[in-house]
């Protein structure tokens, strides 16, 4: 168990710590439980990603379906009316469009995406948390 196990670390320093912890994981008899806010380092060698937000468990799944479940999307606030209300898990309106964590299948082929990151996906996930 580490808790923020890079927190402090320069570059150098969190990308060897990083490479060995790594190393360890991929024999199949070793795991480690990760804690940190660095979410880069999360999104480097994490199998699976939970993210506990206020006392609540938001999420808990592997990260690779994570990736590819979620697409972040900039759009005009005319073309948000082709995003079905059920695919967003939040959204972000500034004064050039908005900007939404939709749910990948649920969104239309047609519209513009973006890979969305762990970073992208917690920050939307905590926003829509806090709406609720």
């Amino acid at each position: 168990v580490l808790d923020e196990a890079t927190g402090g670390l320069d570059p150098m320093a969190r990308d060897e710590i990083l490479e060995i912890l790594n190393d360890f994981t991929r024999a199949e008899d070793h795991s480690i439980l990760i804690s940190s806010h660095i979410v880069s380092d999360l999104e480097k060698i994490c199998d699976s990603i939970a993210f506990v937000h206020r006392g609540r468990m938001v999420f808990c799944e592997e990260k690779d379906a994570l990736l590819e479940d979620y697409a972040l999307l900039r759009l005009s606030r005319r073309d948000l009316e082709a995003v079905p209300p059920e695919a967003i898990v939040s959204r972000r309106e500034g004064p050039y469009g908005v900007e939404i964590l939709a749910r990948r299948a649920q969104i239309n082929d047609a519209l513009p995406r973006e890979h969305a990151t762990l970073e992208d996906m917690i920050l939307f996930f905590a926003k829509g948390v806090e709406e609720k």
